[in-house]
């Protein structure tokens, strides 16, 4: 997708379909189009700890710090959706 942008920004092409977080870095050289939402493929992104890892107590903490108010708050300022809790 970063791809993408570049070229877009550095007029190699005129239009192209990106994330929004992607597009964010160029906003200054490119203008972007929210596209309906029944033309927006539904987005997930899956976070878990593997049961056979070696860093699990690491790979938990992880997870929490992701779904903690803090790491809730830097995804919506990044333009993420929040994730639901389990």
């Amino acid at each position: 997708m970063k791809g993408i942008v570049s070229k877009i920004a550095l007029g190699e092409a005129d239009a192209g379909f990106v994330y929004r977080t992607d597009a964010r870095p160029v906003a200054a050289d490119t203008r972007t189009v929210a596209l309906p939402a029944w033309a927006q493929p539904p987005i997930r992104y899956e976070l878990a700890v593997v049961q056979a890892s070696k860093h699990r107590a690491a790979a938990a903490a992880f997870v929490r710090q992701v779904l903690s108010k803090r790491g809730r708050l830097l995804l919506a300022k990044a333009g993420f959706g929040l994730p639901k809790r389990p």
